[in-house]
């Protein structure tokens, strides 16, 4: 261990160098939060005034106390999101078009479209390499960066198949979470080229996110890495589960064409969702309220029978 400050700290450094490689990126970032590896990215490439674009359905909007604007003075634009978290191509391009067409030149400048890969609030749904490429060919013909929110990307590259560079490479850069479906303590590397890097960890500096002795986390994302992945797809199947039995129920209802990898978005019409989770814990289970849905979600601490076990529960809560 050593002092990441002045780049003495190996295992901080083997961590960043491990995941950018994977990603197929210049350099790494270690931060030590979820929300602060969205914050650095959109304060590295906007100035105050100006714009950045997201869905708005992202972390960042609903979840993340107005970081980017109170702090970093940027004006926010949103895009819908569909129900796989995808925004469109051309709902994007607009505003890039009328920002940079205003014949005044009054606007905000675009300066980063933000995407999140898998999507927290659509159940976890993925966007595909394509769908990715769609968003950044539209971007790039601005010069405007894509970064992408990657709390769970590796969740997307397992459910697709591909290599975490595969999904990266048409992305700037990516904040890859180790703290979600890899079960560390806390921590994500924020990737892309060496000059993106460079100034990001400046802003890190900035925010107070420097961390002394970070090698302790650090080296607990690397265990992570190296014995956890090959088994985030039991996480998906453990899921699909769950929601096929959800489905069967009378008094549930959920969508099973977004539950695509650990996450389970699900209503109880007829009952208050503070309520019925209520009885969920009283019961043994603990979920998550998302407005009028409730989330349940599967890592490497669930296996099957705890799966079959939150099924029982579920339906004594559904009769109570």
């Amino acid at each position: 261990m050593g002092l990441d400050l002045v780049g003495e700290d190996i295992m901080t450094n083997q961590l960043e160098e491990k995941t950018a490689e994977m990603l197929g990126k210049e350099a790494g970032l270690f931060i030590s939060t979820g929300v602060m590896a969205d914050l650095i990215p959109v304060l590295t490439c906007c100035d105050r005034g100006d714009m950045v674009i997201l869905g708005d359905r992202c972390h960042i909007i609903t979840s993340e106390c107005g970081g980017v604007s109170a702090l970093g003075g940027t004006f926010v634009y949103t895009v819908p999101n569909d129900k796989w978290g995808m925004m469109n191509p051309t709902e994007i391009e607009a505003a890039l078009h009328l920002a940079r067409s205003t014949i005044t030149g009054h606007s905000p400048h675009p300066k980063l479209v933000c995407i999140e890969n898998t999507h927290v609030r659509c159940s976890g749904t993925v966007l595909t390499v394509e769908d990715q490429r769609r968003i950044a060919e539209v971007a790039h013909q601005y010069s405007v960066p894509v970064w992408c929110d990657g709390a769970r990307f590796i969740n997307a590259a397992v459910y697709l198949g591909v290599s975490l560079a595969e999904l990266a490479k048409d992305m700037d850069s990516v904040s890859f979470g180790y703290m979600k479906t890899l079960g560390a303590y806390t921590g994500a590397v924020l990737c892309g080229s060496a000059d993106f890097i460079k100034r990001a960890r400046r802003i890190r500096y900035m925010l107070g996110g420097q961390l002394p002795m970070s090698g302790f986390i650090s080296a607990g994302c690397i265990w992570a890495l190296e014995h956890l992945v090959d088994r985030i797809a039991e996480d998906h199947t453990n899921a699909r589960f769950l929601a096929e039995a959800l489905a069967n129920m009378k008094d549930v209802t959920i969508d099973l064409e977004t539950i695509q990898t650990n996450i389970v978005m699900f209503q109880v019409p007829d009952m208050a969702t503070g309520k019925f989770i209520a009885k969920l814990k009283k019961n043994g289970v603990l979920c998550w309220p998302f407005q009028d849905q409730v989330r349940a979600v599967t890592d490497f601490s669930i296996i099957r029978s705890d799966i079959e076990f939150a099924i029982d529960a579920i339906n004594r809560a559904l009769k109570e």
